[in-house]
């Protein structure tokens, strides 16, 4: 039960770093960079992807866990 929690913690986390990191990538897109001239959101567009990426990472932990359990259910029934 620890583990689900933990990947719900997160989950809301990823969440929250997602959603003010878009917010900024898209404040900063009128910027340019002074030494390549690229869009200044370029530099903070990997924050919201890294946060996605956490995202999908915890909750496939979550069914993973899930499916461990499951599991381990299943083989004490057999047992028995």
């Amino acid at each position: 039960m620890i583990y689900i929690v933990d990947e719900l913690v997160i989950i809301f986390f990823g969440y929250v770093v997602l959603r003010y990191c878009v917010e900024l990538a898209i404040r900063m897109s009128s910027s340019t960079l002074a030494a390549t001239q690229w869009s200044g959101s370029t530099l903070y567009i990997m924050m919201p992807i890294s946060a996605i990426f956490m995202i999908i990472f915890a909750i496939e932990n979550i069914i993973m866990v899930e499916a461990n359990v499951n599991a381990a259910t299943i083989i004490e029934i057999e047992e028995v």
